[in-house]
């Protein structure tokens, strides 16, 4: 089943292994199963801010993340200014 807008927030910030693949696998499979728009956030930043191991939560390099969102289509709006290490993108 496919739905038209797939929004989801905070679902991303797990710190788990491999996490860049396990957020790029979450990522396509909102996009597949969208009609017109997916928008997610989460935590990072360009450069990627350091991950100590106490953290419960993964910051990602939001570069990374852009240019997979890239991949996918060429229509991207990214947000990083509301606040610091948040990251907000519209597919």
């Amino acid at each position: 089943q496919k739905f038209d807008i797939i929004l989801t927030s905070g679902t991303l910030n797990a710190k788990v292994a491999h996490p860049l693949n396990y957020r790029t696998k979450i990522i396509k499979s909102m996009w597949e199963n969208a009609n017109y728009a997916v928008l997610f956030n989460m935590a990072g930043f360009h450069p990627q801010p350091e991950n100590k191991k106490s953290n419960k939560v993964y910051y990602v390099d939001a570069k990374d993340v852009l240019d997979f969102c890239f991949n996918l289509t060429s229509k991207v709006i990214f947000k990083q200014n509301y606040s610091y290490e948040k990251i907000i993108i519209c597919l």
